[in-house]
């Protein structure tokens, strides 16, 4: 009896660790693939790969085809980047809705259960399991939310998306500290574009 009870605590302890490894996995990749907190807007504008770039609650905004990005096997849509004071914080990796499953299975995969879980309404009864329509992982330093994007609510200066943000999900990494930095935020100047590098990391996420 004694020896089971020991070994009950083991595997425990060891289930703690493996999950508090998942959980800084966020924090290590600092970011998605080749764009990191930190990278200066220069270096995106200067590699010309976006395809828009505008101004919206003080921050600057570039978005970029998604090419041939991708999660795994899950086609990447596109990628907003979000700067505060000319820095990357906020990165928000759009795909389609069809692949929201399997996404959510790979976040999982990678990052370990989240820590909060949010799940689509079925008042009637046509999902056969609970599917995820929100799902959070918090590390030290880094945020990770996978979100619905179907009902999202859209600035005045977003309009023009609309259409495109239907029928999809996404992964939104950001800084814990993001609001702060939208809070205390200095309107940034536009800056003439100088040459910048991005090194790609080779992973998925």
């Amino acid at each position: 009896m004694k020896a089971r009870y020991i070994l009950i605590l083991i595997l425990a302890a060891l289930s703690t660790t493996i999950m508090a490894q998942d959980s800084t996995k966020v924090d290590e990749n600092n970011g998605f693939k080749y764009y990191k907190f930190g990278d200066n807007l220069i270096q995106y504008l200067s590699a010309k790969s976006f395809s828009d770039f505008y101004f919206v609650n003080d921050q600057h905004v570039v978005k970029i085809p998604g090419g041939n990005n991708s999660i795994g096997t899950i086609p990447v849509k596109w990628v907003n980047l979000y700067f505060i004071d000319s820095l990357l914080s906020k990165i928000e990796v759009v795909v389609s809705n069809e692949n929201s499953v399997e996404l959510v299975k790979a976040c999982k995969r990678v990052f370990g259960e989240p820590d909060t879980v949010k799940f689509k309404d079925d008042e009637q009864g046509s999902l056969p399991d609970k599917v995820e329509k929100e799902c959070f992982w918090h590390g030290k330093n880094v945020y990770l939310y996978y979100k619905d994007l179907n009902k999202k609510e859209l600035s005045t200066e977003e309009q023009k998306f609309r259409n495109a943000n239907k029928l999809s999900v996404s992964l939104v990494y950001q800084l814990k500290d993001y609001e702060e930095l939208l809070k205390k935020v200095r309107l940034p100047q536009q800056k003439t574009p100088e040459n910048g590098t991005s090194t790609n990391t080779g992973s998925d996420f």
